[in-house]
Parts: structure tokens; sequence; C-alpha cells
């Protein structure tokens, strides 16, 4: 099975199959027949995951410790 990333449509809350929601952002999610019906019942949509933020250096000034 592969990984995919799926989102919510818009105004709905989906839950995985352990009972947590899936967030509104979306997430990866292993393909399974339980994401497969939820695909085609329109609850959710395959996504591009967001992109990385980079991480910003915080540069210390002197005195600071």
């Amino acid at each position: 099975m592969s990984k995919v990333y799926l989102k919510p449509r818009k105004g709905l809350r989906v839950r995985r199959p352990d009972g947590r929601l899936l967030p509104e952002a979306g997430g990866h999610v292993q393909m399974s027949s339980y994401w497969r019906r939820r695909l085609r019942d329109g609850d959710v949509e395959k996504a591009a995951p967001p992109k990385a933020q980079p991480k910003i250096a915080v540069q210390k000034e002197e005195g600071d410790k």
C-alpha cells in the first residue's frame, strides 16, 4: 500500500480509522479501503502537502547567553 496526502472537503470533518480527526490542512495516510471509500464518497480529496517552512537561524547578539 502507498501513502498519499489527503485533506477533508471544505466544511467536513473526517475521522481516521483510529478515531482521530484528519486535520483541516490534511495529512499523509496509508491508502486502504477506508480511504478509498472516503475518496469515492467525496469526503476527502487528494492534495499536495504544504511546503516545509525554512528554519530561520536566530543570531545571538553579544551579551546574550
